[in-house]
């Protein structure tokens, strides 16, 4: 894949983002869902009241917040993007029972930049550009939509625990609404990889024994329940016995 991006003699490494879908687009959550991304500034002002009394986040930065409400489920306009390509596969597959067909997608954010603002790099979360991609909440005027308008590469400056784990890196679209593979732009080096939906279960047992499952990505409870009964689950212990002799019996 390297060599497909042309970094072969790079030391930046390519991001990689997967879909469980094919036909899904490289365009974030609040371009896509079912709130109008005028009231984006409204939903991240009721989440940081609905979250005031939680002092570890009383520190938190503007960027922060929309790291904060993304990995939470609100709409924003984040991309989630890893370094690790087991892990974009991962998301691909962990619903193994959609047997759509799904697509890896690796991208030169580098080019990204130079394409979208003639950047020449990829900055972190607290570069004075970041600024220009979020909303002040603070002043008394009113802003709809974010200085910037062309999407960027970012990689994050303090990452949260899951965001550590999963190798996380982000793109961020600002007011235009076009999904990256559309943009009018030359030079934006981009390649998708093809995962059958047959595929899925096979390539899921394969990556949990590799670790990488929802609990090691996730941490949580719930993820770590979810990993834990993938393990013991009918299905997963019928292949194990399939695949055991009678002289290695399943554990």
């Amino acid at each position: 894949m390297r060599a497909k991006l042309g970094l072969e003699q790079s030391t930046g490494d390519p991001w990689y983002r997967g879909h469980p879908q094919m036909k899904w687009k490289l365009v974030p959550s609040l371009y896509r869902c079912e709130v109008e991304p005028e009231y984006e500034r409204e939903i991240l002002r009721d989440f940081k009241i609905a979250l005031s009394s939680d002092h570890s986040f009383l520190t938190s930065s503007e960027i922060d917040w929309l790291f904060i409400a993304q990995h939470h489920g609100l709409p924003t306009r984040i991309l989630d993007w890893t370094v690790n390509p087991l892990v974009a596969l991962f998301f691909v597959v962990e619903d193994f029972e959609n047997q759509d067909d799904g697509c890896v997608v690796a991208l030169d954010p580098w080019t990204l930049n130079r394409a979208s603002a003639d950047w020449q790099s990829v900055p972190t979360s607290d570069n004075e550009l970041m600024s220009e991609y979020t909303l002040d909440l603070k002043t008394t005027k009113v802003q709809r939509t974010p200085k910037a308008r062309q999407p960027m590469a970012f990689r994050p400056r303090s990452p949260f625990k899951r965001s550590t784990a999963q190798g996380g890196v982000f793109t961020i679209h600002g007011s235009d609404r076009t999904p990256l593979e559309n943009l009018p732009f030359k030079g934006i080096e981009m390649q998708r990889v093809v995962i059958e939906g047959s595929s899925k279960y096979a390539i899921v047992r394969q990556l949990n024994e590799l670790a990488i499952n929802k609990g090691a990505l996730f941490g949580s409870p719930d993820a770590i329940a979810t990993s834990i009964r993938f393990r013991y689950s009918k299905k997963q212990l019928a292949y194990l016995s399939s695949a055991s002799s009678k002289s290695h019996p399943v554990r």
